[in-house]
């Protein structure tokens, strides 16, 4: 499965079109040996936009957030781009909907892993490689935020079990919900199959078994990523890859107009 690789487009010309031609071979390279789940760009040599903006039609009965899914794009993204569709009302197969899938890289070093949170967006720059991958991202609810700042990834599980902190069990049991004091690994598990453990304590980018909440605020504070995405990414990035969180409001484009997706984090 080779979800939505895009390659940056030259302009016309001699080397311009040699180089479209390469990058597209590349792609198909890329996708006959199921190499890419995440959306993957090459960044360009001036300038920050990466991706490109495009209007799609939802199968028969399918809802705007499934349509999401499909194009690896999070709740948050797909919502604020069509405000007037409701999330989970299946749709005609006539209803045109915009994939906001242009992004502008956050204002910080293009190493290893960068999380904006404002974006619910994931984008990682792979070492000696002119490319960035972006995935959607479910992050930590009002009064359990995700922390910024500076870490690396210090772990790397396969079939993670979870054990809820004090605090996620004293937050379940006031609202009248019993959790267990450990989650084994399986299909119950809200890690989902992979995770990665940060140095900050507690702290993980996982999978997840709710697809639903990726793209919003749902979690006590983890990075939360489709299962696809978490699967690529964990086999890529290898122990000590620094990951950066931020929150940055920054406007992307829409057809050469500006569009602001990105939503104040407190």
């Amino acid at each position: 499965m080779c979800k939505g690789l895009f390659i940056y487009r030259c302009g016309a010309g001699g080397p311009q079109r040699f180089r479209q031609a390469l990058l597209f071979f590349i792609g198909i390279f890329l996708c006959f040996f199921n190499i890419s789940y995440a959306t993957t760009w090459v960044i360009p040599p001036t300038g920050d936009i990466i991706g490109e903006t495009e209007y799609v039609y939802p199968a028969a009965g399918e809802t705007l957030i499934e349509v999401g899914l499909r194009y690896d794009m999070g709740y948050h993204e797909m919502t604020r781009a069509n405000p007037n569709i409701a999330p989970n009302t299946p749709l005609s197969p006539n209803v045109r909907l915009l994939i906001p899938s242009q992004y502008k890289l956050p204002p910080v070093s293009r190493r290893g892993v960068v999380i904006n949170l404002a974006e619910f967006r994931l984008y990682f720059f792979p070492e000696h490689d002119n490319v960035v991958m972006t995935y959607p991202v479910g992050i930590g609810r009002k009064g359990w935020s995700t922390p910024l700042g500076l870490t690396k990834i210090v772990a790397k599980e396969r079939n993670p079990s979870w054990r809820p902190t004090a605090n996620v069990l004293k937050h379940a049991a006031k609202n009248g919900v019993q959790l267990p004091d450990a989650f084994p690994a399986g299909p119950h598990s809200p890690l989902g199959k992979h995770a990665l453990r940060l140095g900050w304590p507690s702290y993980l980018i996982h999978g997840t078994n709710n697809l639903n909440g990726v793209g919003e605020r749902v979690s006590a504070g983890c990075i939360r990523m489709l299962p696809d995405d978490i699967e690529y990414l964990f086999d890529l990035v290898p122990l000590g890859t620094p990951v950066r969180v931020v929150n940055i409001n920054h406007k992307v484009y829409k057809n050469k107009n500006l569009m602001d997706l990105s939503l104040n984090i407190e």
